[in-house]
């Protein structure tokens, strides 16, 4: 079996025996709507590149952000652990983007950590992530945006990775600077997969989707076209036929727990 025949098995597995676990009274807990937020992700990569399923692909996205998004509400009742709350390992919201459906983006980045959690994740990681956040729910408000730059300046110590020259170009609305700016940041994606292809932790099946399809390059994406900055039908790890029309129908609100 390839890997990502492997992935799709795996993965359903995973998320079928989750799903029947979560019809408990007391509903999911924190690590099971974290493991039902990958494993639609994963799935939406298995139904595009197996199939070239673009309905199936939107759907299984959107429904990985709405197992996000109920974890987010999860916290708001009860302590959830940060390794689970942190925005740097979060699926949904990229996943909400790319699926083109901006009402659950907005009520992901509405409800997300408005702070890094020191010893869990990097700070310049989770500013990425709040950048994005921001420029969603408050895009007029360019001096908060402007302080966050800052912040990460210091954060990289005057060493501006391509994730903050792309999200500089982004907030900054920079037409010239954007399209050099995103490109470099694919470039750097493909000389980590070269280095992750080499260590011993190597996961064919994580290689085999999110190796393949970029869905947090396909949520930039988003986010430039609302900004107004040019864009091309496709990149690396960005083909044409993952870049999802926006405005498909409603889902029901607990259309993630059901397979």
């Amino acid at each position: 079996m390839d890997p990502l025949a492997r992935a799709q098995h795996n993965y359903s597995f995973h998320l079928n025996r989750t799903l029947q676990a979560v019809i408990r009274p007391e509903g999911a807990t924190a690590q099971e709507l974290a493991t039902l937020s990958f494993a639609w992700r994963i799935l939406a990569l298995c139904s595009l590149l197996q199939d070239a399923d673009t309905d199936t692909f939107a759907l299984r996205l959107r429904k990985s952000a709405q197992a996000r998004l109920a974890l987010l509400m999860l916290a708001e009742r009860t302590s959830v652990e940060p390794r689970f709350l942190c925005c740097s390992k979060d699926l949904g919201f990229g996943a909400a983007l790319a699926a083109g459906d901006l009402e659950l983006a907005t009520a992901i980045a509405a409800r997300s950590p408005k702070h890094h959690f020191q010893g869990v994740e990097y700070e310049d990681d989770f500013l990425f992530f709040h950048l994005l956040h921001r420029m969603l729910l408050a895009p007029e408000d360019l001096d908060g945006q402007a302080r966050l730059l800052g912040r990460w300046r210091q954060v990289e110590k005057g060493q501006p990775s391509a994730k903050f020259e792309l999200t500089k170009a982004l907030v900054e609305k920079d037409a010239g600077r954007f399209p050099a700016a995103f490109t470099a940041l694919l470039e750097v994606r493909q000389q980590k997969l070269r280095e992750y292809s080499q260590r011993l932790g190597f996961d064919p099946e994580l290689n085999a989707t999110e190796g393949k399809v970029s869905v947090d390059g396909l949520a930039i994406l988003r986010l430039a076209e609302l900004h107004g900055l040019p864009t091309q039908s496709s990149y690396d790890f960005i083909p044409a036929l993952a870049q999802v029309i926006p405005g498909g129908p409603a889902i029901p609100e607990n259309a993630w727990c059901k397979p």
